[in-house]
Formats: structure tokens, C-alpha cells, sequence
């Protein structure tokens, strides 16, 4: 969750994306309603090669992507962008102690490192590769083979119709089917077998939405366009079937992945590419696919213009939070009043205890989604609501920000369980679980909003509280929440 706001434009932001194959970091500037590239790195890390049976990421793997982060971490250094976002794909999620390595990464990047779902994935490479297509507004199929994942979005004018990520992509299929380093005919025909039953399942779907053309991105696409028109199989910037199946022939002859070396082919993608040209033929197949174009834009270029968007009206994370209040019929004059009291209160000790205008958004989102577990069962609402908010594909958010925003409902009663939490985002979230319990401790029959005034200091809080009625049972429920909250070094009272 990036600390910062977005500032007017021009606005200088950097975004990296950490791949399975690679990781990559562009740095650009947005003026005059565009972005212009100044920096774009790419290090090859081969992280999916270091995950074990047990989905286990291996020390050496670990190892090579900090080295790249901290490499990254200079030029970041070198150029200050204002705005930073730095996301993990397809092997951080799959990676059982993807944290271990988030927690270094984001001490060596100087930057949060987060990771996203599938379909947002998805939903940022289609805001990426719209920004590059001379046709934005015709409905497209777009493809994305990374070294983990798949991703396919169909789309028109910029908004995305339906979107699915895939587990197959080009690193896993190369140490799954080719890992002897053999190119044989009943290798190549069970890693396209693979793809196509993983493919098959979305064809009607897909073909439902009637889509004019396809659209190639990233680094496989990139490289079979390269080969392709380097050896005279496919015009510039195209992939047709004609062309992959000649390229898939000419591979066979070779024999073997180290005898791999053609014109228009970085050497260190030769090894892939025999899985990458069977994950092509499956989707093809499967999408009776005549040719594919390829487009520049991708994951990062669509980070970058989901960043210019975060914390304003723009911001997709709203439309989610209101999609969700929508389709779990939220009561919305309580969410109101808990949301409204809830900001007041932020207000009131957001400068003490140095919260800013992002904790603001979750405080609010969290505020308006607090009765969501009570639509499952008033007994544990707050653990039903957190586990629905935690496994939603929500637009907009990571990974992280969705245990964020869970926690925080999850932390409406009982101790507030900090340790799924990044570490530089426990204090400010333990603040913001304070706040919430008391804005909806306001709401309590007979006790008005309003009635109590706080002040900060970094750890502790008084709650003003004016002579009433239901002062005593006030005073009541402020104690248990001073009990609770006084084990995390949290001292409340009441004046």
C-alpha cells in the first residue's frame, strides 16, 4: 500500500513488476495526458524455477530477486519518482512463504511489495495494453503468457468484459515437459495437451463475446513475433498458426534446448521458447485463433496508469467496495453513520499519530463493509466478513491490501491479530481497528455520534466525554476496549 498521494501533473512514477521469468522496471513521466518511458530494465530472475513440490520458493531464487530489487532500489534512488508501486504475480502468490521474501524485498526495494490475484492481473495488463492498441475502442481478446501464468482479457474502449488467469505459462511448462533439456514430439505434444485442457473450459464463454481481434503481450508474445519475422515464417509484429507450426517443426530438428540459437531470439530466452510455442498452439486451438498482433503495452505500463488513479474518484477500489456493499444488500444509513464517524474521528488524531490520506480509504472502506459477516451469521460476523474480504477477487486491490482491509473487520471485536500483517503496516492498522470499534461503539442505542472528542499522542488516546445519561455504560465499554488495546501498548482513557 503506497504511502503517498498523487500529486499534479507532470507527475514522475516508476513501476515494477516482479514476473516469474523476470523483473522489470520502467520509471516514466505523466504530462499532458500521456506517459513518456525514461527508464526500462529488465533482469532476468527465473523465480517459478525456484518453487519446490510444496510450493516452497527456494533460498537461491529468493536470493536473485533481491539482488535485482536492490539493483532497482539505486535507480529509484537516482530518479525519486513521486508515485512507486512494486507488484509480484504469479509465483508470489503461489508461494507458500511468499511473505519470507516480500518482507526483505520491501526493506531492499525502500518500497511496499505486494502481490495480486490472477484477475487483477489481468485487469492491469488490459489497461496497459489498451493504452498501446491503434484500435482501442473494437472488442479485443488479449494474451498474456507470462513465465507462471496466463492471463486472458476480452475488452473494448478500455473496460474489461471478462477476464481469467491461468496456471500454465512458459518457465513452469519448460521444467514440467522439458526438463531434461530434450525438444522431443511427445514432449511438445503433452505440454500443448496441458495448456489445451486448461483452455477448453473458457471457449464458449470467450467466443460469446465476439471479439475482432488479438492481441499478443509481453515477453513471449514479444519473442515469438521477434523469431517468427526474423525467420521469414510470419510478417512483422504478427504470430498465425502457419508461422508457430514451423517454428515448432524447425525446434523439433534441434533436438535439445541448448542447441537453441535464432535470429531475432535473446539468448536467454531459448530455453523457454519450446514451451512457449505449445502454450501458443493451445490457445490457437482452443479460441480458433487466425493470427495474433502484438501490442507494447502490458503489466507495467498498466500499473502505472492504475497509479495515476489511486486516491482519486477514479480509483477502482471504490467501485468494488460499492459493488460488494451491492451485492450483500448492506444496511446503508448504519454504514453511514459508522463511516461518518469514523472519518471524524480520523480527523481528530490523524496528525498525532501519523496517518495519512490512504489509511483514510481503508478506515472508510472497512467502516462501510462492517456488517458484511452479519449477512453469513450474527455469531462471529466479524471473522465471516474478514474470510469474504480476504478470498474475494476485489478490482483494484492486492493481495495485501485485501488482508489490510480484512483484518480491520476481523479486528471489530476481540484481540486484533497483527502478525499476517507487513510489519510497517501494523501500528498505523492496530490505530485504525481503534477507531472503527469506537465509531461503532457510538452506535450503540441511546449513545449519539458526536458525543465523544479524542486526542492523541503516539500511544495513547483520550476519549472526552460529555456528562449524559448513558455516560456509566460508555465508560463501561471504554474500559474493556482499554483492556484489550492495552497489550499492544495502547493506552485508553476516558476525561
Amino acid at each position: 500500500m503506497p504511502n503517498q498521494a498523487t500529486p499534479k501533473p507532470p507527475v514522475s512514477l516508476a513501476a515494477v513488476d516482479l514476473g516469474s521469468n523476470s523483473f522489470h522496471l520502467v520509471v516514466a513521466e505523466y504530462t499532458h495526458g500521456q506517459l513518456q518511458l525514461r527508464k526500462k530494465i529488465r533482469q532476468r530472475t527465473v523465480m517459478a524455477s525456484g518453487l519446490d513440490e510444496q510450493l516452497q520458493l527456494d533460498t537461491t531464487a529468493m536470493a536473485r530477486g533481491l539482488q535485482c530489487l536492490a539493483d532497482f532500489a539505486a535507480l529509484l534512488n537516482e530518479e525519486q519518482p513521486s508515485l512507486v508501486r512494486a507488484l509480484g504475480t504469479n509465483t508470489l502468490r503461489v508461494a507458500r512463504n511468499s511473505k519470507a521474501f516480500t518482507d526483505q524485498a520491501e526493506n531492499v526495494l525502500g518500497h511496499p511489495v505486494e502481490t495480486i490475484c490472477g484477475s487483477e492481473e489481468a485487469r492491469l495488463i488490459y489497461l496497459g495494453a489498451s493504452q498501446a492498441m491503434a484500435n482501442p475502442e473494437q472488442c479485443h481478446l488479449v494474451v498474456d503468457i507470462g513465465g507462471g501464468s496466463t492471463e486472458l482479457i476480452v475488452g473494448a474502449a478500455g473496460k474489461p468484459q471478462l477476464l481469467h488467469s491461468l496456471p500454465l505459462g512458459c518457465v513452469v511448462y519448460r521444467h514440467r515437459f522439458f526438463a531434461d533439456d530434450a525438444i522431443t514430439e511427445q514432449q511438445f505434444s503433452h505440454a500443448y495437451t496441458a495448456a489445451l485442457a486448461e483452455l477448453l473450459p473458457l471457449r464458449e464463454a470467450y467466443l460469446r463475446l465476439n471479439w475482432q481481434t488479438v492481441v499478443g503481450t509481453s515477453g513471449t508474445a514479444h519473442t515469438a513475433v521477434s523469431v517468427l519475422h526474423a525467420m521469414g515464417l510470419c510478417p512483422e509484429r504478427e504470430i498465425n498458426k502457419p508461422g508457430l507450426l514451423a517454428l515448432r517443426a524447425h525446434l523439433l530438428t534441434l533436438g535439445n534446448l541448448q542447441a537453441i540459437a535464432l535470429p531475432g531470439l535473446e539468448p536467454e530466452r531459448a530455453s523457454i521458447l519450446p514451451a512457449g510455442v505449445a502454450i501458443l498452439l493451445a490457445l490457437f486451438d482452443a479460441f480458433s485463433i487466425t493470427s495474433m498482433h502484438y501490442a507494447e503495452g502490458a503489466l507495467r505500463e498498466g500499473i502505472l496508469y492504475d497509479l495515476l488513479q489511486r486516491g482519486t474518484s477514479a480509483d477502482v477500489r471504490h467501485q468494488s467496495v460499492a459493488q460488494m456493499r451491492k451485492q450483500y444488500a448492506l444496511p446503508q444509513q448504519r454504514s453511514e453513520q459508522v463511516t461518518a464517524t469514523a472519518a471524524q474521528f480520523f480527523s481528530q488524531v490523524a496528525k498525532a499519530w501519523e496517518l495519512n490520506q490512504e489509511h483514510l480509504l481503508f478506515l472508510t472502506w472497512a467502516a462501510s463493509l462492517h456488517e458484511l459477516g452479519r449477512t453469513i451469521s450474527h455469531n462471529q460476523h466479524h471473522r465471516h466478513g474478514a474470510y469474504v474480504l480476504e478470498n474475494s477477487d476485489l478490482a483494484g486491490f492486492s493481495m495485501q491490501e485485501q488482508r489490510l482491509l480484512a483484518f480491520l473487520i476481523g479486528a471489530q471485536k476481540e484481540h486484533p491479530k497483527l502478525a499476517p500483517l507487513p510489519q510497517s503496516q501494523q501500528r498505523p492498522f492496530l490505530q485504525l481497528a481503534v477507531l472503527l470499534r469506537l465509531a461503532n461503539l457510538l452506535q450503540t442505542p441511546g449513545l449519539q455520534q458526536a458525543l465523544a472528542t479524542l486526542k492523541a499522542t503516539s500511544n495513547t488516546l483520550t476519549v472526552h466525554l460529555p456528562t449524559h445519561e448513558h455516560r456509566s455504560l460508555w465508560q463501561f465499554l471504554l474500559e474493556q476496549e482499554a483492556a484489550i488495546f492495552a497489550s499492544y501498548g495502547l493506552t485508553i482513557s476516558t476525561h
